[in-house]
């Protein structure tokens, strides 16, 4: 699910466990049907060992991704 945002990352928690890659490979397929778009789609590129993850999405924008992740980051402030 997807547990809101932090410091500009979105925080999304998922129920397997971090062994072997379980919960990156959740975490992939939790991205794929929540964007609607295929598995292969959907790359990590960066945290396969940390709780921090950095997923590459092919041919979509931040937008997009966050228009269907129902997720609103703060604007950022202006001095």
């Amino acid at each position: 699910m997807v547990a809101g945002t932090h410091d500009g990352v979105i925080k999304i928690k998922v129920c397997a466990p971090p062994v072997e890659g379980a919960a990156n490979r959740e975490l992939q397929r939790f991205l794929s049907r929540q964007l609607n778009i295929s598995e292969s789609r959907v790359k990590l590129v960066r945290g396969a060992k940390s709780r921090m993850k950095q997923f590459e999405i092919d041919r979509m924008t931040q937008a997009d991704i966050l228009t269907l992740l129902d997720v609103a980051l703060p604007a950022a402030s202006t001095p």
